[in-house]
């Protein structure tokens, strides 16, 4: 595994958790705000961590 890979594979770990976190609040607080962050921060990890398995190829 190369370094450009690793950062992608770290940058989708780190949004995979903010998106869980936004989602966690979203559903703890029912605020409107989050429902909407969370599932985008979600998909870019899913996005960044298949590029990191691709070799980052388009």
């Amino acid at each position: 595994m190369d370094n450009e890979q690793k950062k992608f594979r770290s940058a989708g770990v780190t949004f995979l958790a903010c998106g869980v976190a936004f989602m966690g609040v979203a559903l703890a607080t029912r605020q409107s705000a989050f429902m909407g962050i969370g599932p985008a921060f979600l998909a870019l990890g899913v996005a960044f961590l298949t590029k990191s398995k691709k070799g980052g190829a388009p």
